[in-house]
């Protein structure tokens, strides 16, 4: 996990990553108070319609660890690089 400093203070030993997602939500639909939109994993670039908080978390939680093994390999200098087309999602009605 760590070492601890002479005062007793952790030290982090892990580097710090940065994993991003793009939301992206009707305004319509939130003034009527209904979540309706879709979720984007940066590094990954999958995609999701969500339309509730709870899917939003399964999203983030379904392709987290793919995240950070991107985010892992590209600090190495191992990661394909990023291109083509997004994964295509369906058009919200």
């Amino acid at each position: 996990m760590g070492r601890r400093t002479a005062d007793e203070r952790l030290l982090r030993t892990v580097p710090t990553m940065l994993i991003s997602y793009i939301v992206r939500l009707r305004s319509d639909a939130l003034t009527e108070g209904r979540l309706v939109g879709e979720i984007e994993a940066v590094a990954t670039r999958a995609r999701t319609l969500v339309r509730s908080v709870d899917q939003v978390a399964s999203f983030v939680l379904a392709t987290a660890a793919d995240q950070v093994a991107y985010a892992t390999a590209s600090g190495s200098g191992d990661a394909p690089p990023l291109g083509g087309s997004p994964t295509p999602a369906r058009r919200y009605r």
